[in-house]
């Protein structure tokens, strides 16, 4: 099976199964932003709605296949009062 390396750094307490708050991972070649949250972080799908997330500093739909080399920002916004 093909794969691509993306690069990724999580800003925030998000729960999540990858071993680091910035590393790269290798996954497989056609891997949606969404399978990344889901299958690869460990991210419940309830939960992406609080997320904002950037791939090469740019919104980026969650069904979309990811490509080679790209950098993803995943941030829990914080909120106070």
């Amino acid at each position: 099976m093909d794969t691509i390396s993306i690069q990724y750094e999580i800003f925030g307490a998000i729960k999540t199964t990858l071993p680091d708050i910035k590393g790269e991972i290798n996954i497989p070649k056609g891997t949606t932003l969404k399978d990344l949250l889901i299958k690869e972080a460990d991210i419940k799908e309830e939960h992406h709605k609080y997320l904002n997330i950037t791939v090469n500093g740019r919104d980026y739909p969650l069904n979309k296949k990811l490509k080679n080399r790209q950098r993803i920002k995943i941030l829990l916004p914080v909120g106070g009062g």
